[in-house]
Parts: C-alpha cells; structure tokens; sequence
C-alpha cells in the first residue's frame, strides 16, 4: 500500500510540473506576440517618418511631390501635402504640411505629420 501511494504522489507532482511549464510557455508567447506587434507599429511609424522627410526635403530643394511615384517608392503609404502662406517673420515663404499614413500589420492606424517652411532665394 505504501507503494502506491507514493506512485500516486509522483503523478501529482508531474501534473503539476507540466501545468507549471505550460503557464510559463504561454506567458512567454503571448510577451512575444505583444512585443512583436509594437515592434510592428514603431517600425511602421520609423518608416512614415522618413518617408514624411523625404518628401519634405524634395520640396525644399524645388521637386514637386508625385503621388504615383511615391506609391511606388513607399508602397502601403498615403500622402497628403498641404501649403499655406507664412507668417510674422516667415512672411515670403510657404509653410509645407506633409502627412503620411499607413496601417501596421496588427491594424493600427499610423499618422505622421512634418511641417516645413519653404522661401524661395535669389541665387
């Protein structure tokens, strides 16, 4: 009698080892699936700011932006360029809003928005 209830114990002990292992893995692949979409989500947003920056800086030096041609440099991306006239001590000048959107994989919607003055000098 006494042998089985030590086998009885050993049983107890091995459910709760492979319990203990199984919410330890699970715990584990969900900090990894969490990291894995804000790692998704920064990346998103890293690339909408440059491709913001790079746009901006194409005006800066006279090129006008080209919707088509920055789907195909930035696929995924959308583009929205906005001019006003400066003010105060920006007046000449035109003040250049250029926002970018795209989605991340895990469906979060990403907006960056650069503003830039632009003045036109005689060389």
């Amino acid at each position: 009698m006494a042998r089985n209830k030590h086998h009885a114990f050993m049983s107890l002990e091995m459910i709760f080892t492979i319990g203990l292992v199984l919410g330890v893995l699970t715990l584990f692949v969900a900090g990894l699936t969490l990291y894995t979409q804000h790692n998704d989500v920064m990346l998103a947003r890293q690339r909408a700011v440059m491709a913001a920056e790079a746009t901006l800086s194409e005006i800066r030096v006279g090129l006008e932006p080209d919707p088509e041609a920055f789907v195909e440099k930035f696929g995924g991306f959308t583009l929205d360029v906005q001019r006003t006239a400066g003010q105060g001590p920006w007046a000449g000048c035109v003040k250049v809003d250029v926002s970018v959107g795209t989605v991340a994989g895990a469906g979060t919607p990403i907006h960056v928005r650069l503003a830039g003055y632009v003045c036109e000098t005689d060389s």
